[in-house]
């Protein structure tokens, strides 16, 4: 019967806790195919919000890309601001 909990991870859904089964237990924050924190940053001047998890298609940036492996010259697609005037969110 352990083995059974063995492959089941605990994933929040809102204030209940719920068992997956097969899915990998959460190690910490997770991370960018880069190696990069997967947390989501907003534009502090437009208030876009950059989502590793979707990357930036039309500015060549592919999903998984966390923000701190994003290119130094990329710049918000909605207002041009630069990485600079991004804060992360909580």
């Amino acid at each position: 019967m352990l083995a059974f909990f063995e492959k089941m991870a605990i994933i929040p859904l809102g204030s209940a806790t719920h068992w997956v089964k097969d899915e990998p237990r959460p190690t910490g924050a997770e991370r960018s195919s880069q190696g990069g924190t997967l947390e989501k940053y907003e534009c502090t001047v437009c208030g876009y919000v950059y989502n590793p998890r979707r990357g930036d298609p039309a500015g060549d940036i592919e999903p998984g890309t966390g923000f701190d492996d994003l290119p130094d010259d990329w710049i918000c697609p909605e207002c041009g601001a630069d990485l600079d005037a991004f804060e992360i969110l909580d």
